[in-house]
């Protein structure tokens, strides 16, 4: 199926800016895309979320090491860091937009729960409904990208505000949760947390003392809820990591290591090997062959 989105023809629409409340450079990008893009992901930036809106043709995709089939209507979102590989792609069309993690702050103040979750990777269908709607924010990015001012980065992150909404909803409708009880709900308060330290907090006291839980009761309700203990999802998320740096030919070992809070390669070869049973050289030439 062919999807005819009502947006004029894209050159590559680029915008750089210095961010006055953290001092970071970035930038706002919204280009074209074919499979080309997913061959080159040497070039990933460990800093930059990617939201992918799939317009015309199918393929495969391998994404934390599971399989999606994609069609037209689907927009795909990769946290920062996250590489995705596709195969079997067909007629494969569509436009990228793409902005650093530091875009999802508004002066201290991150996307809040009713909007989407950037710093999660997603696949989501979306209805004929929303896909005019989200279009239409598309338009309004591609003309504001046309403006220099320093107006420009509010708008453009409020502009990414409404289209984190509607693509919300349209997650909703896809999987909508059930209430959640206490178990389930420190299991997410859990997980949210290890997202974001698990490069530097690697024990489950760490943990239990930012939930003001003891490390034994973590344990036993995400081993409950999970069928895995805390200590054993803190070690599946750094090797996890470790597996989707590994097929990054142009990152070496070292920086990986250093990525992921190891002081050094051989404590990080050690503790790969304890999880997956082999080296992580050898996990790497074996994925790269």
């Amino acid at each position: 199926m062919n999807l005819n989105l009502p947006i004029r023809p894209l050159q590559n629409q680029r915008v750089n800016f210095v961010d006055t409340a953290t001092n970071l450079g970035a930038s706002f990008e919204i280009s074209r895309i074919s499979e080309r893009h997913f061959t080159n992901i040497s070039c990933r930036n460990s800093q930059t979320i990617q939201i992918i809106w799939f317009t015309s043709g199918t393929c495969q995709i391998s994404l934390d090491m599971q399989g999606h089939h994609i069609c037209a209507g689907m927009v795909l979102c990769l946290r920062a860091g996250e590489v995705c590989q596709l195969t079997m792609a067909q007629n494969l069309e569509g436009f990228l937009i793409q902005f650093p993690t530091e875009f999802l702050f508004f002066g201290s103040e991150l996307f809040s729960e009713t909007q989407y979750n950037f710093t999660q990777s997603r696949l989501v269908r979306v209805d004929s409904t929303a896909q005019e709607l989200l279009s239409e924010i598309v338009r309004s990015m591609q003309r504001e990208l046309q403006y220099k001012d320093y107006q420009q980065q509010q708008v453009l992150r409020g502009l990414l505000r409404i289209f984190s909404i509607y693509l919300s909803r349209q997650d909703k409708i896809i999987a909508t949760e059930p209430p959640r009880s206490a178990s389930a709900a420190l299991v997410k308060r859990f997980s949210n947390l290890l997202e974001l330290h698990y490069k530097t907090q690697k024990r489950v006291c760490d943990y239990a003392d930012l939930l003001s839980v003891t490390s034994n009761y973590l344990n036993e309700v995400i081993k409950k809820e999970s069928g895995f203990s805390a200590s054993s999802q803190i070690r599946k998320r750094l090797v996890m990591e470790a597996k989707r740096k590994a097929i990054l030919p142009d990152v070496s070992l070292k920086s990986i290591a250093y990525d992921l809070g190891f002081a050094d390669c051989a404590h990080f070869s050690k503790y790969f090997k304890q999880e997956c049973g082999q080296t992580f050289t050898d996990y790497r030439k074996s994925v790269l062959e």
